[in-house]
Protein backbone atom coordinates (compact mmCIF):
# COMPACT_ATOMS: atom_id res chain seq x y z
CA UNK A 1 0.00 0.00 0.00
CA UNK A 2 1.36 3.64 -0.52
CA UNK A 3 1.59 6.13 2.23
CA UNK A 4 -1.55 8.75 1.89
CA UNK A 5 0.72 11.86 1.31
CA UNK A 6 2.58 9.52 -2.01
CA UNK A 7 1.99 10.90 -4.98
CA UNK A 8 0.91 7.81 -7.89
CA UNK A 9 4.13 7.85 -10.32
CA UNK A 10 3.43 8.99 -14.17
CA UNK A 11 5.01 7.04 -16.79
CA UNK A 12 7.54 9.24 -18.76
CA UNK A 13 6.68 10.90 -21.49
CA UNK A 14 8.77 8.94 -23.88
CA UNK A 15 7.37 5.64 -22.74
CA UNK A 16 4.14 6.78 -23.91
CA UNK A 17 4.75 7.32 -27.31
CA UNK A 18 6.74 4.12 -27.47
CA UNK A 19 3.53 2.37 -26.23
CA UNK A 20 1.41 4.40 -28.78
CA UNK A 21 3.51 3.49 -32.12
CA UNK A 22 6.20 4.69 -32.23
CA UNK A 23 9.67 3.29 -31.19
CA UNK A 24 13.42 4.46 -30.33
CA UNK A 25 14.68 5.21 -33.54
CA UNK A 26 18.12 3.92 -31.94
CA UNK A 27 17.04 0.25 -32.15
CA UNK A 28 15.66 0.47 -35.75
CA UNK A 29 12.35 -0.45 -37.18
CA UNK A 30 10.82 -3.22 -35.34
CA UNK A 31 9.30 -4.77 -38.53
CA UNK A 32 13.04 -4.44 -40.46
CA UNK A 33 14.67 -5.83 -37.09
CA UNK A 34 12.35 -9.28 -37.93
CA UNK A 35 12.55 -9.23 -41.70
CA UNK A 36 16.76 -9.12 -41.18
CA UNK A 37 16.70 -11.40 -38.48
CA UNK A 38 14.10 -14.16 -40.28
CA UNK A 39 16.57 -13.19 -43.55
CA UNK A 40 20.26 -14.16 -41.37
CA UNK A 41 18.32 -17.39 -39.83
CA UNK A 42 16.89 -18.67 -43.46
CA UNK A 43 20.03 -18.09 -45.13
CA UNK A 44 21.92 -19.58 -41.72
CA UNK A 45 20.59 -23.20 -43.64
CA UNK A 46 22.78 -22.34 -46.55
CA UNK A 47 25.88 -20.98 -44.73
CA UNK A 48 27.53 -24.65 -44.36
CA UNK A 49 27.21 -24.88 -48.34
CA UNK A 50 27.98 -21.16 -49.11
CA UNK A 51 31.07 -22.34 -50.56
CA UNK A 52 29.29 -24.48 -53.51
CA UNK A 53 26.98 -22.40 -54.98
CA UNK A 54 26.22 -18.73 -55.87
CA UNK A 55 23.13 -17.41 -53.88
CA UNK A 56 20.69 -14.60 -55.07
CA UNK A 57 19.77 -12.03 -52.61
CA UNK A 58 16.55 -10.03 -54.06
CA UNK A 59 15.94 -6.15 -52.64
CA UNK A 60 13.14 -4.30 -53.12
CA UNK A 61 13.48 -0.96 -51.75
CA UNK A 62 11.55 2.52 -51.63
CA UNK A 63 14.88 5.24 -51.47
CA UNK A 64 18.09 4.99 -52.20
CA UNK A 65 18.34 6.00 -49.03
CA UNK A 66 17.21 2.69 -47.16
CA UNK A 67 18.93 0.71 -49.97
CA UNK A 68 22.07 2.05 -48.51
CA UNK A 69 21.10 1.22 -45.35
CA UNK A 70 19.72 -2.47 -45.72
CA UNK A 71 22.71 -2.73 -47.53
CA UNK A 72 25.29 -1.65 -44.84
CA UNK A 73 23.44 -4.01 -42.31
CA UNK A 74 22.81 -7.38 -44.29
CA UNK A 75 25.92 -7.59 -46.25
CA UNK A 76 28.15 -7.95 -42.36
CA UNK A 77 25.89 -10.66 -40.98
CA UNK A 78 25.78 -12.75 -44.45
CA UNK A 79 29.65 -12.30 -44.07
CA UNK A 80 29.21 -13.93 -40.73
CA UNK A 81 27.70 -17.14 -42.19
CA UNK A 82 30.45 -17.25 -45.10
CA UNK A 83 28.47 -15.42 -47.99
CA UNK A 84 30.91 -13.01 -49.55
CA UNK A 85 29.28 -10.56 -52.12
CA UNK A 86 30.80 -11.31 -55.92
CA UNK A 87 32.38 -14.53 -54.67
CA UNK A 88 28.87 -16.43 -54.07
CA UNK A 89 26.36 -13.47 -53.08
CA UNK A 90 24.87 -11.50 -55.80
CA UNK A 91 22.20 -9.09 -54.43
CA UNK A 92 19.92 -7.60 -57.04
CA UNK A 93 18.74 -4.27 -55.63
CA UNK A 94 15.95 -2.58 -56.89
CA UNK A 95 14.90 1.11 -55.86
CA UNK A 96 11.43 2.78 -57.09
CA UNK A 97 8.24 4.77 -55.82
CA UNK A 98 5.24 2.89 -55.11
CA UNK A 99 4.10 3.35 -58.79
CA UNK A 100 7.27 1.47 -59.52
CA UNK A 101 7.15 -1.40 -57.11
CA UNK A 102 5.14 -3.52 -59.05
CA UNK A 103 7.67 -3.91 -61.80
CA UNK A 104 10.10 -4.29 -59.51
CA UNK A 105 8.91 -6.73 -57.80
CA UNK A 106 8.63 -8.57 -61.00
CA UNK A 107 11.87 -8.04 -62.32
CA UNK A 108 13.14 -9.21 -58.64
CA UNK A 109 11.23 -12.25 -58.72
CA UNK A 110 11.77 -13.24 -62.66
CA UNK A 111 15.67 -12.97 -61.59
CA UNK A 112 14.60 -16.53 -59.42
CA UNK A 113 16.54 -15.48 -56.03
CA UNK A 114 17.41 -17.21 -53.05
CA UNK A 115 15.59 -15.00 -51.30
CA UNK A 116 14.05 -11.35 -51.33
CA UNK A 117 14.28 -8.41 -49.11
CA UNK A 118 11.35 -6.22 -49.05
CA UNK A 119 11.58 -2.45 -47.22
CA UNK A 120 8.26 -0.64 -46.69
CA UNK A 121 4.44 -1.14 -47.44
CA UNK A 122 4.51 -0.72 -50.85
CA UNK A 123 7.42 -3.19 -51.87
CA UNK A 124 6.00 -5.89 -49.42
CA UNK A 125 2.33 -6.03 -50.56
CA UNK A 126 3.99 -5.22 -54.06
CA UNK A 127 5.69 -8.75 -53.85
CA UNK A 128 2.94 -10.56 -52.35
CA UNK A 129 0.91 -9.52 -55.31
CA UNK A 130 3.32 -11.19 -57.86
CA UNK A 131 3.38 -14.34 -55.69
CA UNK A 132 -0.26 -14.48 -55.53
CA UNK A 133 -0.63 -14.37 -59.05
Amino acid sequence: MLPKDAEPQEEPLEAINRSAGEHDRRRGDPVTRLSLAFLVLMLANYGARAAEKSYRLGDLEPTAASAEITRNTIVPELAKLGFQEGINLVIDERVGDAGAMPGLAEDVILSRPDAIIAFGGAAILARADEVVE
